[in-house]
Protein backbone atom coordinates (compact mmCIF):
# COMPACT_ATOMS: atom_id res chain seq x y z
CA UNK A 1 0.00 0.00 0.00
CA UNK A 2 1.07 3.29 -0.67
CA UNK A 3 -0.11 7.17 0.25
CA UNK A 4 0.47 10.46 -0.98
CA UNK A 5 1.85 13.06 0.76
CA UNK A 6 -1.08 14.81 1.81
CA UNK A 7 -2.35 11.36 3.00
CA UNK A 8 -5.91 11.46 1.13
CA UNK A 9 -5.15 9.12 -1.55
CA UNK A 10 -4.22 5.38 -0.82
CA UNK A 11 -3.44 2.40 -3.35
CA UNK A 12 -2.89 -0.74 -2.88
CA UNK A 13 -1.17 -2.60 -5.54
CA UNK A 14 -1.85 -6.61 -5.20
CA UNK A 15 -1.90 -9.56 -7.06
CA UNK A 16 -4.95 -10.66 -8.40
CA UNK A 17 -4.36 -14.88 -10.29
CA UNK A 18 -3.07 -13.75 -13.32
CA UNK A 19 -2.21 -10.20 -13.00
CA UNK A 20 -1.85 -7.13 -10.58
CA UNK A 21 -4.55 -5.25 -9.52
CA UNK A 22 -4.26 -1.36 -8.08
CA UNK A 23 -7.19 0.24 -6.26
CA UNK A 24 -7.16 3.59 -4.69
CA UNK A 25 -9.32 5.58 -2.47
CA UNK A 26 -9.27 9.46 -2.21
CA UNK A 27 -10.23 11.08 0.52
CA UNK A 28 -12.51 14.47 -0.44
CA UNK A 29 -12.38 16.26 3.29
CA UNK A 30 -10.13 13.84 5.64
CA UNK A 31 -6.48 12.29 5.57
CA UNK A 32 -5.81 8.90 6.54
CA UNK A 33 -3.84 7.87 9.78
CA UNK A 34 -0.66 6.76 8.07
CA UNK A 35 2.51 6.31 9.42
CA UNK A 36 5.70 9.19 9.73
CA UNK A 37 8.16 6.99 8.97
CA UNK A 38 9.73 3.80 7.82
CA UNK A 39 10.50 3.09 11.05
CA UNK A 40 7.02 2.83 11.63
CA UNK A 41 6.03 0.55 9.12
CA UNK A 42 3.76 -2.35 10.19
CA UNK A 43 2.14 -5.40 7.97
CA UNK A 44 -1.72 -5.08 8.68
CA UNK A 45 -3.96 -7.88 8.75
CA UNK A 46 -7.43 -7.59 6.69
CA UNK A 47 -9.64 -6.06 9.59
CA UNK A 48 -6.87 -3.34 10.59
CA UNK A 49 -6.44 -2.66 6.64
CA UNK A 50 -11.01 -2.04 7.28
CA UNK A 51 -9.74 -0.01 10.12
CA UNK A 52 -7.66 2.44 8.00
CA UNK A 53 -10.27 3.11 5.50
CA UNK A 54 -12.64 3.96 8.33
CA UNK A 55 -10.32 6.40 9.20
CA UNK A 56 -9.66 4.70 12.66
CA UNK A 57 -6.24 3.70 14.10
CA UNK A 58 -4.53 0.27 13.27
CA UNK A 59 -3.48 -0.44 16.43
CA UNK A 60 -7.12 -0.61 18.18
CA UNK A 61 -6.71 -0.41 22.12
CA UNK A 62 -10.36 -2.48 22.53
CA UNK A 63 -9.45 -5.28 20.03
CA UNK A 64 -8.67 -8.60 21.30
CA UNK A 65 -4.85 -9.54 20.95
CA UNK A 66 -4.37 -12.23 18.16
CA UNK A 67 -3.77 -15.96 19.92
CA UNK A 68 -0.95 -18.36 18.52
CA UNK A 69 -1.33 -21.93 19.44
CA UNK A 70 1.50 -24.71 18.64
CA UNK A 71 0.86 -28.47 18.03
CA UNK A 72 0.97 -30.55 21.16
CA UNK A 73 4.12 -32.03 21.18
Amino acid sequence: MFCNRARTIVKALYWDHNGFCLWQKRLEADRFRWPGSEKEVLEIEPRQLLWLLSGLEVEQEGSHRRLSFGSAA
